[in-house]
């Protein structure tokens, strides 16, 4: 199966993250062919605090920079329109899209 676009929480996205940027031969072990992600949040939003996921984040960029130093660049984020403030959304943008929702 090929997987283009994919939803992951971002309380619980730490190891997904991880596991995305671990590179194959020829590109990436788990979906290859990746080029969206969207990041929810919880019904509440009671886990939308950017302190509370440097982590999460950290890793979110790391994974960008790898994917895209590899030729596997994601080309859309979408995000939670309440994390519109965050600063890492202006350190990814680049040639990524980020999308508001």
């Amino acid at each position: 199966p090929r997987v283009y676009r994919t939803q992951i929480w971002m309380s619980q996205s730490l190891s997904l993250l991880y596991a995305l940027m671990k590179p194959a031969d020829t590109g990436f072990y788990l979906f290859p062919l990746l080029k969206s992600l969207v990041l929810r949040t919880s019904v509440d939003h009671s886990d939308i605090d950017e302190t509370k996921l440097l982590p999460e984040l950290a890793a979110l960029a790391s994974l960008l920079e790898i994917r895209q130093s590899r030729g596997s660049p994601l080309e859309e984020i979408v995000v939670p329109s309440e994390t519109r403030s965050w600063g890492i959304w202006d350190a990814v943008k680049g040639d990524l899209q980020i999308t508001f929702m």
